[in-house]
């Protein structure tokens, strides 16, 4: 389950996976918002052992063509890890809870029996052939 982290927090990464884990939650929720967060930091050439104000604030910045929640998901992830690093004093400033917009409600689309009748007919006719399918 090793990931390849690359920039100098890479350890704290891992052991930050690390720890999640121990405290029973899913480090694979974390995993890929610290890899963005990784070659964010890596691709900036950012040298330091400590997280800075000014990284941070790029970072939010960032455009990752995202809608508002994957925003908020991705800042969140990292602030995790931000508030790990302040507490080993590797970091400096996390993310201000301005910074955070409103999570939106998902709204799922619901089916009219029509569509409901006419989509279940179709999956009577289904033969599981894909020469079948028109």
């Amino acid at each position: 389950m090793s990931t390849n982290f690359t920039s100098t927090f890479a350890d704290d990464m891992q052991n930050f996976l690390k720890l999640q884990e121990a405290l029973d939650f899913n480090p694979e929720s974390y995993r890929p918002r610290l890899k963005q967060f990784d070659a964010f930091i890596t691709q900036r050439g950012f040298p330091l052992q400590t997280v800075t104000k000014d990284v941070v604030l790029d970072w939010v910045g960032e455009e990752y063509h995202e809608s508002n929640n994957g925003r908020r998901a991705r800042l969140f992830a990292v602030n995790k890890f931000l508030k790990y690093l302040y507490e080993l004093g590797r970091c400096e400033y996390i993310i201000p809870k301005e910074c955070f917009c409103k999570a939106i409600p998902y709204s799922p689309y619901l089916f009219s029996d029509e569509e409901l009748s006419r989509f279940f007919s179709a999956c009577d006719r289904f033969s599981g052939d894909s020469r079948n399918l028109e």
